[in-house]
Parts: C-alpha cells; sequence; structure tokens
C-alpha cells in the first residue's frame, strides 16, 4: 500500500493572506448581520445632565462659573417589550495589516476581481494609500493634528482683574515678583520635560488634507505622523475668533494673546460672531444667504477655557523634516480647535488647580515615528 504523497500548498504572500482573513471575516460579518430574532428585554435609557452652578459677574460684568461643570447622569426605564434584533459579529477581527504600498496593489487586485458582480462589495482591509501632499490638485493643501495639549507657564499678572477693594472670592491676582535673575524651571508633566518659560505643543497625531474640489470636501494625504512635540516662546503669540458661515465654522481674526489671559478668574470680553441667516424667496424658491454680525456676552467657564491658538508656521518645517510633501502645505485654521491648555505650575488663589493638574502621566514620551495617513 502506497503512501500518500505530501501535497505542498504555497503559502500567500502576507498581504494576500491579510486580504483573505479580512475577506472572510466580512463575509461572516454580513452573513450573520442578515439574520433577525426576537427578545423581551426591560430597557433603560440613560442621559447625562449638568446641575447648575452659582456664576457672579466679579467686576467686569461678564458672568463666570464659580465651580466646576459636572455631569450626572438620569436612567429611566421602560416597560418589558419584544424587540426585534440582528446578529452581529464584534470578534474575533483580524490583527493584520497591510502598508501603505501594498495597500494600493491590493485595493487594485479587488477591483478587478469583483469588477462583473453588479453590486462590488467595500475593500474589506483597513488600509491607505500613500498620496503625496505636493500633489494636490487645488492646493494648498492643509496640516491638521487631533487631541493636542498645550503647555504653559502660567505668568504673575501686572495688575489685578479687579480693584483691591473687591472682597468677592479674594479674585485679585497675585502680586508679580520683582524681575529676578534666577535660572529657568525645569518640571516633568504628563511625560514631558519642560523648561520654563516657554509653551510646549503636544500633537499625538498630525496629518494633511488636499484641499478638495469643489464642494471643499477633503481628502487625506502624505504620512501621518505621531508623537510630535513643538516649543515656542510665551510671546508673541496669537487665538482665532470662532466664527459661523453657512453650514461649518470657521476660524479667523487672529489678535495677540497674553497668557495671563488664562490665570483665574480669566480675562475676557462679550464675543461677536458672523452668522449666514436665510432669507427665503419665494420668487426663486430658495434662499439668500444675508450676513449678519451678533455679539454676545455668554457664561464664561474658567474651568474649561481653551482658545484656539494660531500654530506658528514653524510646524510645517516639523512636518516637513519627517515627510518632504508636507513642505507645501499650510497650518489649517482650525488646526487647534479642540487643544486643551494645562498649566505647567499653579498660582496661589487658583481655586481650579488646588489637587494638582495630573496627578499621574497621561502621555507617553514623546518619539517621532510615520505611518499611513488616514
Amino acid at each position: 500500500m502506497r503512501a500518500a504523497a505530501n501535497v505542498f500548498t504555497p503559502a500567500l504572500p502576507p498581504a494576500q493572506a491579510c486580504l483573505h482573513s479580512w475577506s472572510r471575516y466580512s463575509s461572516i460579518s454580513a452573513s450573520l448581520g442578515s439574520q433577525s430574532y426576537t427578545a423581551t428585554l426591560t430597557s433603560t435609557e440613560i442621559w447625562s445632565t449638568f446641575p447648575a452652578v452659582p456664576t457672579s459677574t466679579f467686576c467686569d460684568n461678564i458672568p463666570r462659573l464659580l465651580a466646576r461643570q459636572h455631569s450626572a447622569y438620569v436612567t429611566q426605564w421602560y416597560p418589558t417589550t419584544t424587540y426585534t434584533t440582528w446578529s452581529s459579529m464584534t470578534s474575533p477581527t483580524p490583527t493584520c495589516t497591510v502598508n501603505e504600498d501594498e495597500c494600493a496593489k491590493l485595493k487594485s487586485l479587488w477591483d478587478m476581481t469583483h469588477t462583473t458582480e453588479s453590486s462590488m462589495s467595500d475593500f474589506p482591509v483597513p488600509c491607505t494609500t500613500y498620496r503625496p501632499c505636493y500633489s494636490d490638485p487645488v492646493g494648498p493643501c492643509s496640516i491638521v493634528g487631533d487631541s493636542m495639549k498645550i503647555y504653559y507657564w502660567p505668568p504673575q499678572a501686572t495688575e489685578p482683574l479687579c480693584p483691591q477693594n473687591t472682597t468677592l472670592l479674594s479674585i485679585s491676582r497675585p502680586t508679580p515678583e520683582p524681575p529676578s535673575s534666577s535660572p529657568p524651571v525645569v518640571k516633568v508633566i504628563d511625560g514631558l520635560t519642560a523648561t520654563s518659560p516657554s509653551i510646549y505643543i503636544s500633537i499625538p497625531t498630525l496629518y494633511g488634507r488636499f484641499r478638495g474640489q469643489p464642494t471643499y470636501l477633503f481628502t487625506g494625504c502624505g504620512s501621518q505622523l505621531t508623537s510630535l512635540k513643538l516649543s515656542i516662546p510665551p510671546s508673541p503669540i496669537s487665538t482665532l475668533t470662532r466664527q459661523t458661515r453657512g453650514h461649518r465654522p470657521t476660524y479667523e481674526s487672529p489678535s495677540p494673546f497674553a497668557i495671563t489671559t488664562l490665570n483665574w478668574p480669566v480675562t475676557t470680553t462679550s464675543s461677536c460672531s458672523v452668522q449666514t441667516i436665510c432669507d427665503w424667496d419665494d420668487t426663486i424658491s430658495s434662499c439668500i444667504n444675508r450676513l449678519s454680525t451678533k455679539c454676545a456676552t455668554p457664561t464664561v467657564d474658567p474651568f474649561n477655557y481653551n482658545p484656539v491658538l494660531l500654530l506658528p508656521t514653524g510646524l510645517v518645517n516639523e512636518a516637513a523634516k519627517l515627510d518632504p510633501g508636507y513642505q507645501s502645505c499650510v497650518i489649517h485654521p482650525a488646526a487647534a480647535a479642540g487643544a486643551t491648555w494645562i498649566p505647567i505650575t499653579t498660582l496661589p488663589g487658583d481655586p481650579r488647580y488646588t489637587d494638582g493638574w495630573s496627578a499621574t502621566s497621561t502621555i507617553a514620551p514623546f518619539t517621532v515615528t510615520a505611518t499611513g495617513a488616514p
């Protein structure tokens, strides 16, 4: 009796093996998603509310919160009800990845394989193809970032916010100390070694975007850069004003900004914005956009006060060191719109940071790597 010969099956290249894994996962997931069943459940709905906190207008007649705004949760119970639900698969998800060069080849192979299908399935592998930012047909490309943090050294104010005879909550700012020739202060905060008086900008994720045409939709370009940092002097710096135009806000009108503005209870003024208002015209059955300037004095939250910093142009050069294609880009005005200002030290009498800002490290030590753009 002859032994069966071993049949050698060559292994697929890593990229194609990854495509096979994701294709199988997507197929099973789609199959489960088409199966429905009924279940009897007691449902709940939970939402958050924000209890009122005291405010004060201090001496400049601008209302400010005097305590941190915490959210509370409300639970609403509903009677037992029969629901129709659909199956879904969340695990095990394939763990393989495909680099930028292989991603383009796999997408082309996928399109060729499924070109005869009446409804082509979405490409299942979560990978991206590299598109250089300098190839933007409209331009200029924009640099944006996510989850930025801005670390600063709170300086002593040169004068109190309110007259010295104001007793409300002791809001007069500390008397500045006379100039001295003391050496710079060095402190480690959130894994970052900071030296006074520099401002440090932490950018966990930075990437480029095409401007887009003609609808101004954005398309990613360049390599996604991670864990960047940039230090700048505390002065001069500028912040931007949020304006409401059309369907999305813009950030414009840069104005000089003093770090002392962030000192308790924060210095602010009435804000004005230009808004687009629709005037309906029956004769053309359409809107005629009209610009309107509206000024208001909203309640200021000193516990969550994050002006939009105009990022320095040097950020373009830093990004271009890692991906030369970024050299042709500009910094998007809204790049720092979601940034958080974090004091490295605290001043006496500031109720916001009585327990310190950060007791544990929340940011990993800074390294520079490059991965595929989203």
